[in-house]
């Protein structure tokens, strides 16, 4: 089974940060991606979300939020998120993403802070964690 980690980061105007994956229509993610070999998840979750945004977050706590199964049986997502400190902000203009895909071009090409009005965006796995820990 594929698993994928993620990292719902959370900002002080209650927006989670979302990234568009490149040549897609309108496909919108959390930072996420797959686990490297024995990678632990929470390793996993923090070096997706440095590797596609270019942000370091190491340094804020991850909170567990579950295990979420794609329709699709062979994939599913760890999920984890996140608090940026009170009055902190990150310009999405900060982001850039550092991890290609074949072709050369970065996995996503831009970045927007969400807010829970517009989740339905973002796939199900997605939704069901921003649910758990009572965004939406």
């Amino acid at each position: 089974m594929k698993i994928t980690c993620g990292v719902a980061l959370i900002n002080h105007l209650n927006e989670t940060l979302i990234a568009h994956v490149t040549n897609s229509f309108d496909i919108w993610s959390i930072p996420k991606g797959l686990v490297d070999g024995n990678e632990r998840y929470i390793d996993t979750a923090f070096r997706e979300f440095k590797e596609e945004t270019g942000i370091d977050i190491s340094h804020l706590p991850l909170y567990f939020t579950g295990h979420y199964k794609y329709n699709n049986k062979n994939k599913s997502l760890i999920g984890f998120y996140s608090f940026l400190p009170k009055g902190e902000y990150i310009d999405v203009s900060k982001f850039k993403c550092h991890s290609f895909v074949k072709g050369g071009f970065p996995e996503v090409d831009s970045f927007k802070w969400l807010n829970k009005n517009d989740a339905n965006i973002l796939h199900h796995t997605q939704q069901e964690l921003l649910k758990d820990i009572g965004w939406i």
